[in-house]
Formats: structure tokens, C-alpha cells, sequence
């Protein structure tokens, strides 16, 4: 029996074959690995961006702590109302031009994550991923033949095939594999390999792509957030500090 790949359709054979076929039934074959490839890529892509984004999201955060650190040691120090505005100024333009350049790339990661979020995952790319055809007859033929084939197989197989099929990124068999599995009396044998080959494909899930994604796209809003905040200090502080208000 061949096992399901990127995408696959049903293959009648008639009489038994060396690959394990069986007289009468159908096997789930790959048809080809381009979109196996092109989602391959795609999460290739997600994990550089998240990579990156909190690289450079840690370089902001640091630079940000150490400015209000400066800041903090400041208010402690006695010095006169113009010279801590002043000295506060000074540390919230060096820390601007500091994170200028790592803030650019954040935001441009953003928009290249939103955009991805809309034109690669979005709704229709998350129902197509779970369907193992456009048509709706199609699709509801090629999943009852589908589950008949899962039926007939020991449940330690099913391991194989669901490492399998989330290895390609085919959702719709991952998924039967699954469904299966859960009407198995003896899963409780399997369940922590189960449960072990999803955390490691959780990456190529569609709906965990969904969350990672927009996690890329709000960090550099997250990070400006702060940034604005720490611009925003001594503005309206009218320099009495601790020293000052002891001497006042």
C-alpha cells in the first residue's frame, strides 16, 4: 500500500502486488511533491522570520532597559531641572538612533508576515489543506475510500503514516490518520508516540502557522509601543528629583 504524500488520488488495482496491494483495493498514491515542496518552503520561511524578529526584538528590549536604567539613575542623582531634561533627552535620542536600524527590519518582517498571512494561509489555504479535493462529491468520495484503507491497517502502522502525511503537509490524511487513531480500542498503546509526532509537525500546522504568523506581525508594533513610552518620559517631568526635594 502506498502511503498519501503532498497529494494523492486512488489507484484500483486489480490482483496483489509486491508493494503490499490488496485483490479489490484502493491505495492512496502520490500524485506529485510540488505543493509538498512549495509548503516546505513556506515554513522554511516562517521560522527564519520568527528566527530574526525576536533576535532583533531581544537587541531592542536590551538598548530600551538600559535606557531606562540610565534614566532611573538619573532621578536619584541631585541636578537641576533644565540638566535632567536635558541628560533624559539625550538618552532617548541615542536610544532612537540606536534601535533605528533594527526596528526598520521588524517593521519590514511585519509586513512581509501579514502579507504571507493573507496570500499564503489564509482561509482558503487552511479549508484546501484539509480537503483531498476541490470538489465537494470529489471530496467526500476520496475520504470515505480513504478511511476504508485507514480501517484495515494495525493501529501501530498508523504511526508511520501520520509522520508521513504531516511530513508532506497533507492535513486532509493527517487528519483521517488521526480521526482513526481516536476510534482505536488499543490507542492507548500509541497515544504518547501519537502525541509526540504532532508536537514535532506542530511547525507545518496551519492554524499554528496562522498564530506565529501574526505573533511577527504585531512585535514591531509592540516594540514601538515601547519605544513611544520611553519618548514620551521628562516631557512633563519638571525635574524635582529625590536630592531636589529634600534640598526644596
Amino acid at each position: 500500500m502506498f502511503l498519501c504524500g503532498d497529494d494523492f488520488h486512488m489507484n484500483s488495482r486489480i490482483g496483489g502486488n509486491d508493494d503490499g496491494g490488496v485483490e479489490g483495493k484502493s491505495n492512496v498514491v502520490p500524485r506529485n511533491g510540488r505543493r509538498a515542496t512549495e509548503f516546505s518552503t513556506l515554513i522554511k520561511r516562517l521560522v527564519q522570520l520568527e528566527r530574526d524578529q525576536k533576535a532583533d526584538e531581544r537587541r531592542i528590549d536590551a538598548a530600551l532597559r538600559k535606557a531606562e536604567s540610565d534614566i532611573a539613575n538619573l532621578l536619584r542623582r541631585y541636578l537641576s531641572p533644565q540638566a535632567l531634561r536635558n541628560a533624559i533627552g539625550a538618552i532617548r535620542d541615542r536610544t532612537a538612533l540606536m534601535t533605528r536600524d533594527v526596528r526598520k527590519n521588524m517593521n519590514e518582517r511585519s509586513t512581509v508576515a501579514m502579507k504571507l498571512l493573507q496570500e499564503s494561509i489564509g482561509v482558503d489555504f487552511r479549508s484546501q489543506r484539509s480537503r483531498f479535493a476541490a470538489d465537494d462529491t470529489t471530496d467526500a468520495a476520496l475520504r470515505t475510500r480513504f478511511f476504508e484503507v485507514l480501517e484495515g491497517m494495525p493501529t501501530s502502522a498508523l504511526l508511520k503514516y501520520l509522520r508521513d502525511a504531516l511530513l508532506h503537509g497533507n492535513f486532509a490524511c493527517a487528519e483521517g490518520i488521526w480521526l482513526e487513531f481516536a476510534c482505536r480500542a488499543d490507542r492507548h498503546l500509541y497515544s504518547a508516540e501519537f502525541n509526540e509526532i504532532r508536537r514535532i509537525y506542530a511547525a507545518a500546522d496551519p492554524a499554528e502557522m496562522h498564530i506565529r504568523l501574526i505573533a511577527i506581525g504585531e512585535a514591531a508594533a509592540k516594540v514601538d509601543r515601547r519605544l513611544a513610552e520611553l519618548l514620551q518620559r521628562g516631557d512633563h517631568h519638571d525635574g524635582t528629583n529625590g536630592c531636589a526635594a529634600k534640598v526644596a
